[in-house]
């Protein structure tokens, strides 16, 4: 079974490319196949090139000390109106402050506040953030 697209590799895998490559004297396709066809070529090669680039040294205790992502403090792609912003205060303030606005659609509160956003993304926003619903219009 191959894995996920787009997971992340345990440290073990990461690891076992790292040797068979150095150690081993391996190539990305003889890994390839060593791991059952599990890892994509790509993700090998991206693998070894990280650890490669990130050690000090191309012994194979450096390498094996880098093998670990680096775990981003954020998302690699901002939200655009993140949680708890002012904006996001904003169009839920400016949708519950009258009888009104209840009735307009959150793309239409969007608009009135100048928030440039898709209308998908109104609605998202209203309700992850603030957990109020309206039907779409169809």
């Amino acid at each position: 079974m191959k894995m996920p697209s787009g997971e992340s590799l345990s440290i073990q895998i990461r690891s076992a490319i790292v040797t068979l490559i150095q150690v081993g004297g391996m190539s990305y396709l003889d890994v390839y196949e060593a791991l059952n066809s599990q890892v994509s070529l790509n993700t090998i090669k991206g693998t070894w090139l990280r650890v490669k680039k990130r050690s000090k040294s191309q012994e194979i205790f450096s390498l094996l000390e880098n093998v670990e992502d680096q775990i981003r403090p954020e998302p690699a792609v901002p939200q655009k109106i993140p949680l708890g912003s002012a904006t996001s205060e904003q169009l839920q303030d400016l949708a519950l402050c009258d009888e009104e606005h209840w009735q307009k659609t959150f793309p239409q509160i969007a608009a009135e506040a100048e928030v440039n956003i898709s209308k998908s993304y109104a609605y998202k926003i209203m309700n992850d953030h603030h957990d109020l619903g309206r039907i779409e219009p169809q």
